[in-house]
């Protein structure tokens, strides 16, 4: 009976040294790839987040402005609240702001005259925070007022692989025409005209009573087919009478 016997060759110690620096490597390679993912992803997410809410903000603003009859902000002054005058009470007016790192919209308070802060609405989320938001009302007499917004929104982590940072400038003009949701009234007494010489006003629709001073210098002014201007005056004893002027 013959015996077979298998012979065995143990490993050197350079060989597993080998084979150990290989299979660190390649687990090296692996881990590098598996992390380089991860923060891709990572970057890709912050920077979607970042591009939508960028986009809604500057959509929602849009469709404000262009519905709105008067940008009631400073003309040529930079500031983080635009003021929006709107057709519809309910509405009018609405404020978007920066607070905190957030945008926010606010309606009207109590009063209709200011907006309602306290009770503001967010606009952006905490998944990012809003490092600049500025709005320069911008004149194109006689055409619609445009407003130009400045704003740059961060996304919120800790992770600087991730901190995405979006910027965007633009304009948005008005569309429709003014209104006004309270009573028009000038600086002071007797100081400013309504209208121009050249600019006139076309018609006038009033419900109320449309009073005008009465004496040597006041009146109303009424101007003949002919171009001929006349001032329309009443004495104390209720007499209309007409003095012929030089058009104003």
């Amino acid at each position: 009976m013959h015996e077979f016997k298998i012979k065995t060759k143990a490993f050197s110690i350079l060989e597993v040294v080998i084979y150990i620096t290989i299979f660190t490597a390649v687990i090296g390679l692996v881990i590098g790839i598996f992390i380089s993912t991860v923060k891709i992803g990572n970057r890709e997410t912050a920077s979607a987040e970042v591009t939508s809410q960028l986009n809604f903000v500057l959509q929602y603003v849009e469709r404000l402005a262009k519905q709105s009859s008067n940008f009631d902000i400073v003309s040529g002054t930079t500031t983080s609240t635009l003021k929006l005058r709107m057709p519809a009470p309910s509405s009018s007016p609405t404020c978007v702001f920066l607070s905190g790192g957030v945008i926010k919209i606010a309606g009207p308070d109590a009063s209709n005259r200011n907006c309602d802060f306290v009770n503001a609405t967010n606009l952006t989320n905490g998944k990012v925070t809003v490092d600049r938001l500025n709005f320069t009302k911008i004149t194109f007499y006689p055409g619609h007022d445009n407003v130009l917004i400045d704003v740059q929104l961060t996304y919120n982590s800790s992770d600087p692989q991730s901190r995405v940072v979006r910027s965007l400038q633009s304009a948005i003009s008005r569309v429709s025409a003014a209104t006004f949701d309270d009573n028009l009234l000038p600086g002071s007494d007797n100081t400013f005209d309504f209208g121009l010489t050249g600019t006139r006003w076309r018609n006038g629709l009033f419900s109320g009573n449309l009073r005008a001073g009465s004496d040597s210098s006041h009146g109303l002014i009424l101007t003949s087919p002919n171009g001929t201007c006349y001032r329309l005056t009443v004495s104390d004893a209720g007499t209309l009478s007409t003095i012929s002027i030089t058009c104003p």
